[in-house]
């Protein structure tokens, strides 16, 4: 055995590949032991030998006779730090602690709608005619008094009144036409 440490720690490929060939079954036996996943196993395998070829090389390895006990250990080491990695990434939702601490902010579809909404209703005030609807629209919108916007359009409260209505009715109509497919909706009820 120290034959094939000694040739192992030249480099040379074939001394390596003979500890695998020995030891491999032996090895896998211990993981299995271990690791429950067959895909981890086989990584974990891949990592033993890795670990164990390169401590080799830099002669780690002082006990050429106890190769399979350097080995097993450096497969339990392995094995034991693949847990530990794999439990720290492992987490169970507190799902009490996340109903007391809800997300508050809006759902981004909604979001969306609420933006493309936003756009309609812009163009829309923008291309009511006549200018009077406009004005009266985006002042009543900016919540300005009405007071005041009646002094600077030179109209009265009654006239306010009914020029925002006006207003109003008519870009629920701007907004209809623009919105509604040009074919008609059918509903259609369920019968139980």
């Amino acid at each position: 055995m120290a034959a094939i440490i000694a040739r192992t720690k030249r480099g040379d490929k074939t001394a390596a590949a003979e500890i695998v060939g020995r030891y491999e079954k032996g090895v896998r036996v211990v993981i299995s032991r271990l690791i429950a996943n067959p895909a981890d196993r086989d990584d974990l395998l891949q990592d033993v030998w890795v670990v164990a070829l390169t401590k080799i090389q830099r002669g780690e390895l002082r006990e050429p006779e106890h190769l399979f006990g350097f080995l097993t250990g450096t497969a339990r080491g392995l094995a034991a730090n693949e847990r530990r990695r794999c439990n720290r990434r492992a987490t169970d939702p507190d799902v009490s602690a996340i109903d007391r601490y809800p997300d508050d902010r809006p759902d981004p579809a909604e979001e969306v709608e609420r933006a493309q909404c936003r756009q309609l209703t812009v163009w829309a005030i923008h291309s009511l005619r006549p200018k009077h609807y406009r004005e009266v629209l985006l002042r009543s919108v900016a919540n300005q008094d009405k007071s005041q916007v009646c002094v600077e359009l030179g109209i009265d409260r009654v006239q306010y009144s009914k020029l925002l209505f006006k207003a109003k009715d008519r870009l629920k109509a701007v907004i209809r036409e623009t919105t509604n497919p040009p074919w008609p909706l059918h509903t259609h009820s369920r019968r139980h």
